[in-house]
């Protein structure tokens, strides 16, 4: 749907003297909402994400204080900066993008 709009939105920018101008900024508004949307929904889906991986950690039998050590790793796997690879509720490496780039076989 955005998309569709912001088409919609280059190609009658362009023709803007055609449109009368509050329905050109009604179209203008429009997007921008949408555009807030988006951004709403990435940050939700970021958080939902790293929701899940405090969850992982919760259940491996770690208790809280797990959590508190692997918290700012999963915020920043959330955020996608890093990749934490667990296996069966277990942090068993995580990858940073510098390690990728050292790494010939993570390239």
């Amino acid at each position: 749907r955005l998309r569709t709009f912001e088409d919609a939105h280059e190609q009658l920018g362009a023709d803007a003297a055609v449109l009368s101008s509050r329905a050109y900024l009604k179209l203008k508004r429009e997007l921008e909402q949408l555009r807030r949307e988006a951004d709403r929904f990435d940050k939700n889906e970021q958080l939902a994400k790293y929701d899940r991986e405090r969850k992982i950690a919760s259940t491996s039998g770690q208790g809280e204080d797990m959590i508190q050590a692997v918290e700012p790793l999963l915020i920043l796997a959330a955020a996608g900066l890093l990749e934490v690879l667990e296996h069966d509720g277990v942090i068993r490496q995580v990858l940073t993008y510098s390690d990728c780039f050292s790494d010939p076989i993570a390239r």
